[in-house]
């Protein structure tokens, strides 16, 4: 019962930030709103509480910088690594947890530890619900952090590129933003494949 409770509360924090199209600052009060009431449920220190608060805070966070990692980096929230690691030490094979994780290590700019936890992401997961464009951006932020981490190679983007325009895979904004802040990877051949998914 207290674990769907927690559930509930999750999908009442994504739907709070759809209902204010992903505007991190506007939808910050309804979000500490909703933290409060979670606070005063005294739920059980498990998994899942860990889960709920990570994800909630990570969001309330996201209202602090609107162009992470690219202008100003997120600050670290050390509230929020510690709550994110404690419900993957108690469930370590949870990838929409990981993914949000991964995200929060790619905002910090910790481009290393982000690339680790993308890469301990199960595909399968993602494969079984048919979200192949959540595998398809699990690959794009792996790039990106390579880039920022200069251990990238220009036949590393040409492929990723050549990869999405076979699918519906949204444009890479990421990718973009990445490269117009590297601008040694930005090279006339990437250009020449990017154009490719005007």
């Amino acid at each position: 019962m207290e674990e769907s409770k927690i559930f509930d509360f999750i999908d009442q924090v994504y739907e709070i930030i759809s209902d204010y199209n992903f505007d991190y600052r506007n939808s910050k009060p309804k979000l500490i709103n909703l933290r409060n009431e979670i606070l005063n449920n005294n739920f059980d220190k498990n998994a899942y509480f860990y889960q709920l608060i990570a994800t909630i805070e990570y969001f309330i966070h996201l209202s602090h910088s609107e162009n992470s990692p690219y202008q100003s980096l997120l600050p670290k929230k050390d509230q929020i690594y510690d709550c994110f690691k404690m419900s993957l030490r108690l469930d370590n094979d949870n990838p929409p947890l990981q993914f949000l994780f991964a995200l929060y290590l790619y905002n910090t700019g910790k481009f290393l530890d982000a690339k680790k936890q993308l890469l301990e992401i199960n595909y399968n997961y993602y494969k079984d619900l048919n979200l192949d464009d959540r595998i398809s951006k699990i690959k794009e932020l792996i790039l990106c952090c390579n880039i920022f981490l200069d251990k990238a190679f220009e036949n590393d983007i040409i492929n990723f590129i050549k990869e999405i325009v076979l699918t519906e895979y949204i444009f890479p904004t990421d990718l973009i933003l990445t490269l117009s802040n590297n601008p040694s990877y930005y090279t006339d051949n990437v250009k020449m494949e990017l154009s490719r998914l005007q």
